[in-house]
């Protein structure tokens, strides 16, 4: 079922443009744990880059809450683009690379913009680690929020969005008996390379092109995490009356006695191609095994733990690497979208083609900030988030932060859990391998048959010897072409 709404405009060439903005409902939707859904896109037009998916969740109960930096990116394991049957690009745990790439924007924009689209809260806090009253401790509610409102003693949010559950609120998921709020999520949050191309020419593809989000299992710090001393409910539905693709087509008018930009497309398609290059997402998830027995330090004191991991890529262009270190037992407030940063000192180093990446060492040995401006130089773009939420190490005394070593942090909550939870915990880690950032074929490293390899020396203490989920996704080169109405693919 399609709802269209139409108007006419000049784009910036002024070009006279048709526009119909259409509302289209899936094709087939399930909402349940492993659910998924379908949608047909139209096959005439050009498919404007602003379209976005709407969903709204149904909670089991109203004490579980949406984790607090991806919001409703949470439900979305995995996503993927078709054209007829061809799979153009896809994007596995789709939730915790989305959060990787929004903490790229500014925090303003996450806080005002992610906020209100995709019910994130994370980013209504503010770092602080003053010793006054106002600003005592490393994490805090912003008091200056006129959204928020506290109790007598200003140490937590109450009866208020976004951090309690009420019916109509703007953030959380509630009950089957209440309103939900509905998100969005564009579909350059889930294909941001292929979006960014270009205006995809609908009409001018033989085969139709569809996509398909497959929703993640129904478990504790998935869909939703709960209150501090809740247990966790499942039955946390996709509302799939919620479910619609809103997108706006473009249609071009051709002047009388001119060629139109259709027409041009079309000769374009014909001759020699449309053609653009992009990247699609490889994910690799392994583990860091737990510490046991002996070998979970005591109090005050720290080991290092040395991992080797293969992480395919075997045979592709990789223009860089993101990497994530949740612990598996998960966070209160972030469920299981973060990356925790080591209570001490963390190094990699990457081999490809059976050669190390850095010659001069290990990346981390000169501390965090090492490991920061390797992620910034991903995109070329700073990594827009503060200091203790990315890093732990001005904490710590001796290299250590364990036991009497921990500096006090404020005993402030969100959702009854302290907000000492959120202290170094997005601490995402980037290997940039492009050779320029044009947009060009080969701008990325060629890997050979040998698989990367990622080593990794990493702190533990007696508070983080558990087990982690490591989470790889390499950005590998495509190229697209249109010709003759047939899509072609290279890369793949």
């Amino acid at each position: 079922m399609t709802a269209e709404l139409q108007q006419s405009r000049s784009d910036a060439l002024g070009n006279s443009q048709r526009i119909h903005s259409r509302v289209i409902r899936p094709q087939t939707a399930f909402g349940a744990s492993n659910g998924e859904c379908l949608f047909m896109l139209p096959n005439e037009g050009l498919l404007h880059h602003g379209a976005y998916i709407t969903v709204s969740l149904k909670s089991a109960n109203g004490n579980q809450f949406l984790p607090a930096s991806v919001g409703i990116g949470s439900i979305v394991q995995r996503a993927i683009l078709f054209n007829g049957n061809k799979q153009v690009c896809s994007t596995d745990n789709a939730g915790i690379l989305m959060n990787i790439q929004r903490h790229f924007k500014t925090s303003d924009y996450r806080k005002g913009t992610d906020g209100v689209r995709k019910g994130t809260y994370a980013d209504a806090f503010m770092v602080s680690n003053e010793a006054t009253e106002a600003q005592q401790g490393r994490y805090k509610l912003d008091m200056d929020d006129p959204a928020l409102s506290y109790n007598n003693a200003r140490t937590a949010a109450v009866n208020a969005a976004p951090y309690k559950v009420q019916p109509n609120t703007t953030y959380t998921p509630v009950t089957d008996s209440e309103v939900s709020p509905e998100f969005i999520f564009k579909l350059s949050d889930l294909f941001p390379s292929f979006s960014a191309g270009m205006e995809l020419p609908l009409g001018l593809c033989r085969d139709r092109w569809s996509i398909q989000l497959q929703f993640c299992e129904d478990v504790v710090n998935n869909r939703v995490v709960p209150r501090d001393g809740i247990a966790f409910a499942s039955g946390n539905l996709v509302d799939t009356d919620s479910l619609k693709l809103v997108c706006d087509i473009l249609f071009y008018a051709t002047p009388e006695g001119e060629i139109g930009v259709m027409e041009q497309m079309t000769e374009q398609m014909n001759r020699g191609g449309i053609n653009f290059d992009y990247t699609d997402v490889i994910s690799i998830v392994n583990d860091i095994p737990a510490l046991t027995g002996t070998d979970i330090p005591g109090a005050n004191q720290a080991s290092t733990q040395s991992v080797s991991r293969l992480c395919g890529m075997s045979e592709q262009t990789c223009r860089n690497l993101l990497m994530a270190f949740p612990n598996r037992a998960g966070n209160g407030v972030l469920g299981r979208y973060f990356s925790e940063g080591a209570q001490g000192e963390m190094t990699y180093q990457v081999t490809v083609n059976n050669l190390p990446l850095y010659p001069a060492g290990a990346i981390g040995d000169k501390g965090d900030a090492q490991l920061w401006d390797q992620l910034s130089q991903v995109w070329g773009i700073p990594y827009n988030v503060g200091m203790y939420q990315y890093s732990s190490e001005t904490s710590m005394g001796n290299n250590v932060w364990a036991g009497g070593n921990q500096q006090s942090v404020s005993s402030h909550t969100i959702n009854g859990y302290n907000q000492d939870l959120l202290r170094a915990m997005w601490n995402f880690v980037g290997v940039p391998l492009q050779l320029t950032r044009d947009n060009v074929p080969g701008a990325g490293l060629a890997i050979g048959t040998a698989p990367v390899e990622i080593n990794i020396n990493r702190t533990r203490t007696s508070e983080t010897y558990q087990a982690i989920d490591f989470y790889v996704f390499g950005h590998v080169e495509r190229s697209f072409s249109l010709q003759g109405g047939i899509v072609l693919l290279s890369g793949m």
